[in-house]
């Protein structure tokens, strides 16, 4: 369908070429009241997500930070761990073990504890009897005979198995802690156990990203003046009066500043477990997680500092690059669009003179296409007519052959019967078979010509109707029965099921070709579209009449419509099966006969490989 609004607004035109240069310069300060609003909207988006951008660097940063710091301390324990299973294989250490004899296990473990600190920063080296005393502590000798009751020798001599994690100590840090069970045919003989405070990993972590680490832990949980204690392990000094009930451990050539006391304040008054702050205009973003013991009690806050200025000062280059590079936008635009005017301004007045011109031969060409879609409309309603043509004449060739084949052996069955006779050799036999074969050749001759002559009868009623736009009343049933049967030779070599829900007995008084057109251009369609990827397809009409309106919903189950085609679906020419025969004029016929011929409303759903449904309502005047 094809609809053109002729309707031009001349005093526009008119008005546009008279003022000329007089509506230029309202233009120019309209275009530059939108540019400078353009440019404030676009500036605080850019703002913004130039400060997103920051914060989400920033925020991937402090990931790296805490999953390197996680990869080092899990590296740790996997060292600690293979040099407890090499320590439990040496059999002097063992029998020293045994035997609880502490001067052989210090001249062994000396040589051994010393290398292990050198490479591997342990600075914990246990031997622990059974009963879970000490032995021998090689990185304080001094200390000997009390009992061990850390949560990671309970796990070990639970599991009699090599047990790690992080223990945090009386003197204010934490260790990475390291138990094994030692055993001689099968019987424990007492703990092996490696420890290292993380402050070199802390350390480590600090150089990587260049950053600042703070430690905030529970004041009630560390000894009174452990600070020297702390500086001596961990190489990191502790101030047990900046924050209120926690002792601060920070690197010991950083001082901390009001920033960073500031914010040590807020994060212990925070009731966050975690979380991310960003000061912008100080230069620095921070980060703090809890810090969590070998039994998951939370005893303090990691606190990680990080200096955005650099971060900031690429922002604020970024954003002053892209301010200049507007502001040459808005000049460059400007001359554009003013010399764009002048020129609009002079050629207006030259396509007012070809319009009128225009308006004829487009007047002209309307009617010519208008006629042409007409006529190949026309086209496709008899093309569908010489389909079925050809398809009822095959398919009534084959009853009447198999008529002609079953009267002719009849015929050759009465010439042996009239020799028998004239011959006197009749017998009773002979007849009592000649009448058996009668009565089936009878059949099957009169089976043949009937379903010939219903092919024809079903034929002569559709054409009849497709050729017709007069109003008659007929059996609703009857005429898409007939419909489906003049079908069948689209149908019958594949596995495709119509199954028609409507009342038997419905009559109404409507337009019989329309209705029979529509749905034998929704099957053809659902065939040649819908099952083109299958050969048992399936389609379901449903037909409904209320307050003198007809309903007929049609659904198949095939690959449906693509997105692009459903607001064309109804538009001629549109398929597709372009270049493979189609002509696109199907479901703009289905359209027209709806909406012209039966005055009703058609409307399509469709998804792919869901299939299409159609809802088609119509008035009708009665039904019986």
């Amino acid at each position: 369908m094809i609809e053109i609004d002729m309707a031009v607004n001349n005093k526009f035109i008119h008005w546009l070429t008279q003022s000329g240069g007089g509506i230029r310069v309202p233009l120019l300060i309209t275009f530059s009241v939108l540019w400078l609003f353009s440019f404030a909207v676009l500036f605080f988006i850019s703002y913004n997500n130039a400060n997103e951008l920051v914060q989400q660097s920033i925020s991937e940063k402090f990931e790296e930070v805490f999953l390197f710091y996680d990869e080092k301390i899990a590296e740790q324990a996997k060292i600690q761990e293979l040099a407890l299973f090499h320590l439990s294989q040496n059999e002097a250490i063992l029998s020293a073990l045994q035997a609880s004899d502490r001067s052989k296990l210090i001249t062994l473990s000396k040589p051994i504890f010393k290398e292990l600190n050198k490479t591997n920063f342990i600075t914990h080296f246990y031997f622990i009897a059974v009963d879970k005393t000490v032995i021998y502590r090689a990185h304080a000798p001094q200390r000997m005979g009390d009992i061990i009751t850390r949560e990671t020798l309970k796990r070990a001599s639970e599991n009699n198995y090599v047990a790690s994690g992080m223990e945090f100590g009386v003197l204010g840090t934490f260790t990475l802690r390291s138990v094994k069970p030692v055993f001689i045919n099968a019987k424990l003989i007492g703990y092996i156990e490696l420890g290292m405070e993380i402050g070199h990993v802390i350390r480590q972590t600090e150089h990587q990203f260049n950053i600042d680490i703070v430690e905030l832990i529970d004041i009630n949980l560390v000894n009174n003046n452990v600070k020297e204690a702390i500086y001596k392990l961990t190489g990191r000094v502790s101030d047990e009066a900046l924050v209120s009930d926690y002792l601060t451990i920070h690197a010991r050539n950083k001082e901390l500043d009001t920033f960073r006391r500031t914010n040590l304040n807020e994060v212990v008054k925070s009731i966050l477990v975690s979380g991310l702050k960003f000061e912008f205009d100080n230069g620095y973003a921070f980060m703090y997680q809890p810090i969590i013991d070998f039994v998951g009690n939370n005893i303090g806050k990691f606190i990680v500092f990080t200096d955005v200025s650099l971060a900031l000062e690429k922002r604020n280059n970024s954003l002053q690059q892209a301010i200049a590079f507007l502001l040459l936008m808005f000049v460059v635009g400007f001359l554009i669009f003013n010399f764009v005017l002048v020129v609009i301004d002079n050629q207006i007045k030259n396509y007012q003179k070809d319009l009128f011109g225009q308006r004829s031969n487009l007047k002209a060409t309307i009617k010519q296409l208008k006629s042409t879609q007409a006529q190949l409309i026309e086209k496709e309603k008899f093309a569908a007519l010489g389909n079925l043509v050809a398809g009822v004449a095959h398919e009534v060739n084959t009853p009447i052959g198999m008529g002609v084949t079953a009267s002719t052996f009849l015929q050759d069955r009465i010439t042996e019967l009239k020799l028998a006779f004239e011959r006197e050799e009749l017998t009773a036999k002979q007849l009592e078979k000649f009448v058996k074969e009668g009565q089936e050749t009878s059949q099957i001759i009169f089976s043949n010509l009937a379903r010939a002559a219903d092919l024809v009868s079903s034929f002569k009623q559709v054409a009849v109707d497709q050729s017709s736009d007069q109003h008659r009343k007929f059996n609703v049933v009857k005429l898409i029965d007939e419909v489906i049967l003049s079908l069948r030779p689209h149908l019958k070599k594949t596995n495709h099921q119509i199954h028609v829900n409507c009342d038997k007995n419905l009559s109404i008084d409507s337009i019989p070709g329309a209705l029979s057109q529509i749905i034998i251009n929704l099957i053809m369609n659902s065939i040649i579209h819908g099952f083109e990827q299958t050969n048992e397809g399936e389609v379901t009409i449903d037909i409904t009449v209320k307050d003198n309106h007809f309903y007929l919903n049609y659904k198949d189950n095939g690959k449906g419509i693509p997105e692009e085609f459903i607001s064309r679906v109804f538009e001629p020419f549109v398929t597709t099966k372009r270049g493979e025969g189609g002509t696109g004029l199907g479901m703009h016929l289905v359209y027209n006969l709806v909406t012209q011929a039966l005055d009703g409303d058609v409307r399509l759903y469709s998804q792919v490989d869901n299939g299409v449904s159609l809802d088609i309502t119509f008035p009708i005047q009665n039904t019986g």
